[in-house]
């Protein structure tokens, strides 16, 4: 997404909580306005199911691990694809294999691009941040002990391709295949609205 950015291109941070990617976004020249629903670091306390901007105001919509928090994630993509202006891009995460956070939808990367079918955001790239295994072992709020076994299975489960006949299925023209998606603790996209 960098090398998409220019510099003075206004980019809403959907879910900032701490505006922690402020920083990233000023170091490349754009105009940051960071909204959250509660966070007092936020520029803007609003709620993204009606986010309180003119319509085709943004070149960049970014929303880190937010849209399964949300009551109404189709609302909320409207919304993103309002305030969007053409050939603009939507980027974010999603979380999947977190089990224990505050989260009405878990969003599997066939949910992420179903989100997007009535609206004019055209999805461009779906990748996978990391598996649920690894990520349970490094974020679960688990002994050490579990976590270390949480650990070895996720080893065990990507080198054994055999184990899973859907691995073996999904196996294609990279090392991990599709498989990968169906597993993932998360998944990354990028949209572009259409002109």
């Amino acid at each position: 997404m960098g090398s998409r950015l220019k510099p003075g291109q206004a980019v809403l941070d959907l879910g900032c909580g701490p505006r922690d990617q402020a920083a990233v976004f000023t170091h490349l020249g754009c105009k940051y306005v960071g909204l959250d629903y509660e966070n007092p670091a936020a520029d803007i306390l609003a709620d993204a199911h009606a986010i309180p901007f003119r319509s085709q105001t943004f070149d960049v919509v970014f929303s880190y691990a937010v849209l399964q928090h949300l009551h109404n994630p189709q609302v909320a993509i409207a919304e993103v694809d309002r305030v969007l202006k053409p050939g603009g891009m939507y980027c974010g995460t999603v979380s999947q294999g977190q089990q224990f956070i505050a989260s009405y939808f878990h969003m599997t990367p066939w949910g992420v691009l179903s989100l997007m079918n009535d609206t004019g955001l055209v999805p461009q790239q779906l990748w996978h941040s990391y598996d649920t295994l690894r990520a349970l072992a490094k974020t679960g709020r688990y002994p050490r002990v579990v976590k270390s076994l949480l650990g070895v299975l996720d080893v065990i489960n990507a080198k054994c391709l055999f184990s899973c006949s859907a691995k073996m299925a999904e196996n294609g023209p990279n090392e991990s295949g599709g498989w990968t998606s169906y597993t993932g603790g998360g998944h990354c996209f990028l949209a572009i609205k259409a002109e």
